[in-house]
């Protein structure tokens, strides 16, 4: 559309004393309505609960291979690295770091999707 048709379309709008709307969808405002029922959410709860436990057990690769000092071993292997002079090394913590980061952000997502809506007790 160009910005003579928009003027045009504007002045019809206004002539017909009638709000202008830019989508297509028929009929009124409610037509257009989010609705969601409590059965939805519950479902979209329980996923996220059951994705937030098989976060919890497989994407932890920081802490996989636990030694006596906490390290894990994906950590244990970028120290290796780095004291063989590998700068890999450091690009792995960085790695681990960086995705520790992230499993923490989806795992505080699935926490508040599960437990953040009214009535969500299971």
């Amino acid at each position: 559309m160009g910005w003579n048709e928009w003027d045009q379309a504007k002045a019809d709008a206004a002539a017909r004393q009638t709000p202008m709307r830019l989508n297509q969808l028929p009929g009124g405002p409610a037509d257009a309505d989010l609705v969601v029922h409590q059965d939805d959410l519950g479902a979209v709860g329980h996923e996220a609960f059951g994705l937030h436990g098989r976060l919890l057990k497989q994407a932890d690769i920081a802490g996989a291979g636990i030694d006596g000092q906490g390290a894990g071993s994906t950590m244990q292997a970028a120290a290796a690295l780095k004291a063989s002079g590998f700068a890999l090394g450091g690009e792995l913590e960085t790695a681990v770091s960086v995705w520790t980061l992230q499993v923490k952000s989806v795992l505080q997502a699935c926490a508040h999707t599960r437990w953040g809506w009214p009535g969500n007790s299971t």
